[in-house]
């Protein structure tokens, strides 16, 4: 008879599984770019100097996050109020770029429901260039390259 109170002979439990994650990395690195896993679990990976982000959860139906976080710089004098509306017009404007400004901090995001079978090659780099877009926009619109309602300048448009 065994001793009750001894534990019974179990398989290890496997180590922890991040098939979205390792997929994400594998795509980014065919690309060329160096990809990592940072410390709180994210894929960190450089676009143009800009340092961003691959956040997945895994689940039934996974989830990937694609997001930057860039300082306002005290010398673009900036009030908050033209921040934040700044990044309203981004929001209103698009689909799906998530742009937010809290404690100096510009962010912008972009949310993906991973499908099976979805083409990651395509997803990543396509959520990569809406992130930088909308980081561009922003800053265009708060130094007034563009006006605040986000329209393109007078005299911009092509003539007919």
């Amino acid at each position: 008879m065994t001793d009750p109170t001894s534990l019974p002979n179990f398989m290890p439990p496997a180590a922890e599984q991040h098939p979205l994650r390792d997929a994400v990395v594998a795509a980014l690195q065919e690309d060329g770019l160096l990809a990592e896993v940072d410390a709180d679990g994210d894929v960190a990976y450089k676009v143009q100097g800009h340092q961003l982000f691959a956040r997945c959860l895994e689940g039934e139906i996974p989830m990937m996050r694609v997001f930057g976080q860039w300082a306002i710089e005290e010398d673009l004098d900036v009030d908050e109020l033209k921040a934040l509306q700044a990044s309203n017009v981004i929001n209103a404007q698009t689909l799906f770029v998530k742009t937010s400004v809290a404690q100096n901090m510009l962010s912008s995001a972009v949310d993906n429901l991973v499908v099976p079978g979805a083409d990651l090659k395509t997803l990543l780099p396509m959520s990569t260039n809406f992130v930088i877009q909308a980081v561009g926009a922003w800053h265009q619109i708060v130094t007034g390259q563009v006006p605040e309602d986000g329209s393109a300048p007078e005299g911009s448009q092509p003539q007919a």
